[in-house]
Protein backbone atom coordinates (compact mmCIF):
# COMPACT_ATOMS: atom_id res chain seq x y z
CA UNK A 1 0.00 0.00 0.00
CA UNK A 2 1.09 3.55 -0.73
CA UNK A 3 1.24 6.28 1.88
CA UNK A 4 -1.89 7.86 0.38
CA UNK A 5 -4.06 4.84 1.16
CA UNK A 6 -6.27 2.51 -0.82
CA UNK A 7 -8.06 3.39 -4.05
CA UNK A 8 -11.34 3.38 -2.07
CA UNK A 9 -9.96 5.88 0.47
CA UNK A 10 -8.66 8.16 -2.27
CA UNK A 11 -11.96 7.92 -4.11
CA UNK A 12 -13.87 8.88 -0.94
CA UNK A 13 -11.54 11.87 -0.42
CA UNK A 14 -11.99 12.93 -4.05
CA UNK A 15 -15.80 12.62 -3.80
CA UNK A 16 -15.90 14.62 -0.57
CA UNK A 17 -13.84 17.41 -2.17
CA UNK A 18 -16.11 17.41 -5.23
CA UNK A 19 -19.17 17.77 -2.96
CA UNK A 20 -17.49 20.65 -1.11
CA UNK A 21 -16.58 22.29 -4.42
CA UNK A 22 -20.21 22.11 -5.60
CA UNK A 23 -21.34 23.98 -2.47
CA UNK A 24 -18.48 26.49 -2.59
CA UNK A 25 -19.68 29.97 -3.67
CA UNK A 26 -16.14 31.17 -4.43
CA UNK A 27 -15.04 29.90 -7.83
CA UNK A 28 -11.28 30.09 -7.02
CA UNK A 29 -11.84 28.03 -3.84
CA UNK A 30 -13.98 25.55 -5.77
CA UNK A 31 -11.15 25.22 -8.30
CA UNK A 32 -8.68 24.49 -5.48
CA UNK A 33 -10.94 21.75 -4.11
CA UNK A 34 -11.47 20.22 -7.56
CA UNK A 35 -7.72 20.28 -8.25
CA UNK A 36 -7.13 18.39 -4.98
CA UNK A 37 -9.98 15.99 -5.84
CA UNK A 38 -8.41 15.38 -9.24
CA UNK A 39 -5.09 14.41 -7.62
CA UNK A 40 -6.86 11.85 -5.41
CA UNK A 41 -8.84 10.52 -8.39
CA UNK A 42 -5.65 10.20 -10.45
CA UNK A 43 -3.93 8.34 -7.60
CA UNK A 44 -6.91 6.01 -7.19
CA UNK A 45 -6.89 5.29 -10.91
CA UNK A 46 -3.11 4.75 -10.94
CA UNK A 47 -3.47 2.09 -8.23
CA UNK A 48 -6.16 0.33 -10.23
CA UNK A 49 -5.73 1.33 -13.91
CA UNK A 50 -8.25 -1.21 -15.28
CA UNK A 51 -11.10 0.09 -13.11
CA UNK A 52 -13.49 1.90 -15.48
CA UNK A 53 -15.33 3.48 -12.54
CA UNK A 54 -12.13 5.28 -11.41
CA UNK A 55 -11.52 6.53 -14.94
CA UNK A 56 -15.09 7.79 -15.20
CA UNK A 57 -14.84 9.57 -11.84
CA UNK A 58 -11.60 11.25 -12.90
CA UNK A 59 -13.17 12.47 -16.14
CA UNK A 60 -16.17 13.89 -14.27
CA UNK A 61 -13.83 15.83 -11.98
CA UNK A 62 -11.83 17.09 -14.97
CA UNK A 63 -15.06 18.28 -16.61
CA UNK A 64 -16.19 20.07 -13.44
CA UNK A 65 -12.76 21.68 -13.09
CA UNK A 66 -12.76 22.88 -16.71
CA UNK A 67 -16.26 24.34 -16.23
CA UNK A 68 -15.13 26.28 -13.14
CA UNK A 69 -12.13 27.66 -15.08
CA UNK A 70 -14.52 28.69 -17.87
CA UNK A 71 -16.77 30.45 -15.32
CA UNK A 72 -13.86 32.29 -13.74
CA UNK A 73 -12.55 33.30 -17.16
CA UNK A 74 -15.98 34.65 -18.09
CA UNK A 75 -16.04 36.75 -14.89
CA UNK A 76 -12.62 38.26 -15.70
CA UNK A 77 -13.66 38.91 -19.30
CA UNK A 78 -16.88 40.60 -18.19
CA UNK A 79 -14.96 42.83 -15.75
CA UNK A 80 -12.58 43.84 -18.56
CA UNK A 81 -15.49 44.59 -20.88
CA UNK A 82 -16.86 47.11 -18.36
CA UNK A 83 -13.67 49.21 -18.32
CA UNK A 84 -13.23 52.54 -20.14
CA UNK A 85 -10.32 51.89 -22.51
CA UNK A 86 -9.65 55.61 -22.98
CA UNK A 87 -8.55 55.84 -19.33
CA UNK A 88 -4.99 54.54 -18.87
CA UNK A 89 -5.60 52.96 -15.44
CA UNK A 90 -8.82 51.26 -16.58
CA UNK A 91 -7.14 50.09 -19.79
CA UNK A 92 -4.32 48.51 -17.75
CA UNK A 93 -6.89 46.91 -15.43
CA UNK A 94 -8.82 45.58 -18.44
CA UNK A 95 -5.59 44.11 -19.82
CA UNK A 96 -4.90 42.34 -16.50
CA UNK A 97 -8.46 40.99 -16.39
CA UNK A 98 -8.23 39.74 -19.99
CA UNK A 99 -4.90 38.07 -19.23
CA UNK A 100 -6.52 36.30 -16.24
CA UNK A 101 -9.43 35.24 -18.47
CA UNK A 102 -7.02 33.92 -21.08
CA UNK A 103 -5.08 31.98 -18.43
CA UNK A 104 -8.28 30.36 -17.12
CA UNK A 105 -9.49 29.40 -20.59
CA UNK A 106 -6.08 27.83 -21.21
CA UNK A 107 -6.20 25.99 -17.87
CA UNK A 108 -9.63 24.63 -18.77
CA UNK A 109 -8.22 23.29 -22.04
CA UNK A 110 -5.22 21.80 -20.23
CA UNK A 111 -7.68 19.67 -18.24
CA UNK A 112 -10.23 19.06 -21.03
CA UNK A 113 -8.58 19.76 -24.42
CA UNK A 114 -11.88 19.48 -26.31
CA UNK A 115 -13.58 22.17 -24.11
CA UNK A 116 -15.29 24.25 -26.81
CA UNK A 117 -16.30 27.03 -24.40
CA UNK A 118 -12.63 27.48 -23.50
CA UNK A 119 -11.48 27.27 -27.13
CA UNK A 120 -13.93 29.95 -28.25
CA UNK A 121 -13.21 32.04 -25.16
CA UNK A 122 -9.47 31.89 -25.71
CA UNK A 123 -9.84 33.07 -29.30
CA UNK A 124 -12.26 35.86 -28.32
CA UNK A 125 -10.06 37.08 -25.45
CA UNK A 126 -6.92 36.98 -27.65
CA UNK A 127 -8.74 39.31 -30.07
CA UNK A 128 -9.87 41.62 -27.27
CA UNK A 129 -6.32 41.78 -25.90
CA UNK A 130 -4.93 42.55 -29.34
CA UNK A 131 -7.53 45.30 -29.87
CA UNK A 132 -6.83 46.80 -26.43
CA UNK A 133 -3.05 46.73 -26.95
CA UNK A 134 -3.34 48.25 -30.43
CA UNK A 135 -5.49 51.02 -28.95
CA UNK A 136 -2.87 51.59 -26.22
CA UNK A 137 -0.20 51.72 -28.90
CA UNK A 138 -2.14 54.31 -30.88
CA UNK A 139 -2.59 56.45 -27.75
CA UNK A 140 1.16 56.28 -27.00
CA UNK A 141 1.91 57.06 -30.63
CA UNK A 142 -0.26 60.20 -30.56
CA UNK A 143 1.41 61.28 -27.30
CA UNK A 144 4.81 60.74 -28.91
CA UNK A 145 3.88 62.74 -32.00
CA UNK A 146 2.72 65.62 -29.80
CA UNK A 147 5.88 65.43 -27.66
CA UNK A 148 8.20 65.29 -30.69
CA UNK A 149 7.98 69.06 -31.13
CA UNK A 150 8.75 70.05 -27.53
CA UNK A 151 10.44 67.08 -25.86
CA UNK A 152 12.29 64.72 -28.23
CA UNK A 153 13.48 62.41 -25.40
CA UNK A 154 9.91 61.86 -24.22
CA UNK A 155 8.85 61.29 -27.82
CA UNK A 156 11.42 58.52 -28.26
CA UNK A 157 10.23 56.88 -25.03
CA UNK A 158 6.56 57.11 -26.07
CA UNK A 159 7.28 55.71 -29.55
CA UNK A 160 9.08 52.81 -27.86
CA UNK A 161 6.08 52.22 -25.57
CA UNK A 162 3.78 52.35 -28.60
CA UNK A 163 5.98 49.86 -30.45
CA UNK A 164 5.94 47.49 -27.48
CA UNK A 165 2.14 47.70 -27.25
CA UNK A 166 1.77 46.94 -30.97
CA UNK A 167 4.17 43.99 -30.65
CA UNK A 168 2.20 42.62 -27.70
CA UNK A 169 -0.99 42.93 -29.73
CA UNK A 170 0.64 41.01 -32.58
CA UNK A 171 1.75 38.30 -30.16
CA UNK A 172 -1.95 37.67 -29.44
CA UNK A 173 -3.26 38.08 -33.01
CA UNK A 174 -0.39 38.04 -35.54
CA UNK A 175 -2.57 39.31 -38.42
CA UNK A 176 -4.06 42.25 -36.45
CA UNK A 177 -4.06 44.99 -39.13
CA UNK A 178 -4.12 48.05 -36.86
CA UNK A 179 -1.29 46.65 -34.75
CA UNK A 180 0.74 45.89 -37.90
CA UNK A 181 0.19 49.41 -39.26
CA UNK A 182 0.95 50.94 -35.87
CA UNK A 183 4.12 48.91 -35.52
CA UNK A 184 5.29 50.05 -38.97
CA UNK A 185 4.50 53.69 -38.15
CA UNK A 186 6.21 53.53 -34.75
CA UNK A 187 9.29 51.93 -36.30
CA UNK A 188 9.33 54.67 -38.94
CA UNK A 189 9.21 57.40 -36.29
CA UNK A 190 11.90 55.72 -34.22
CA UNK A 191 14.26 55.58 -37.18
CA UNK A 192 13.69 59.30 -37.83
CA UNK A 193 14.65 60.27 -34.26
Amino acid sequence: RRAGGTPATMTRLAQRLVQEARKEPSIPKAIEKLEAALIYAQQAQALNPQDQQRQSERKEIEQALAEKHDQLAAQHEQTADQRNLNNQWERQNAQQELEKALENFQQAQAVVPEDQVAQAGEKRVEQKLADLLAKAGRIEQRTAETAARNNPEEAVEKFQEALEAFQQALAHVPEHRDAQAGEDAARGHRSQD
